[in-house]
């Protein structure tokens, strides 16, 4: 039997959003599960065809110190996102575009977070969309 987890291209028992579905969906012992209320877990019965050119976002987690660093960043930045040189993690008053090897920020209005360099670990230059501030912290 395939692995639905690596057809997925995700890891099992880890959270993630299909399409814009406003479900959670993760993977046990070779099922797919979702949840709306991360509580209860139950079989999907979605159909695999489905799946194959669906866009799988997997939900980022972040510890209990990034949570308190990120709900203590000046209110005027909102966004933070890494860029691919030098693995640089900055945030940013504006909504910053993807580019070559870096996100700008059309106002050039942004600030490095290099002393938290090792934090963030899942926020990744491969993310397609910025990472909105709040969002990290929103759930407390």
């Amino acid at each position: 039997m395939r692995d639905l987890a690596k057809f997925l291209g995700v890891e099992e028992d880890k959270e993630f959003k299909i399409g814009n579905y406003i479900e959670r969906y993760k993977i046990i012992g070779n099922i797919l599960m979702y949840s709306r209320n991360e509580v209860e877990w139950y079989a999907s019965t979605a159909d695999i065809n489905g799946l194959i050119n669906a866009e799988i976002i997997p939900i980022k987690t972040f510890t209990e110190d990034e949570k308190v660093i990120a709900r203590n960043i000046d209110k005027k930045y909102k966004w933070i996102a890494r860029d691919k040189e030098d693995d640089l993690l900055c945030i940013y008053k504006n909504k910053p575009l993807k580019e070559d090897i870096s996100w700008i920020d059309k106002f050039h209005e942004y600030t490095l977070l290099d002393v938290f360099q090792d934090l963030f670990k899942s926020i990744q230059w491969e993310d397609s969309e910025p990472t909105l501030i709040e969002d990290i912290y929103k759930e407390d």
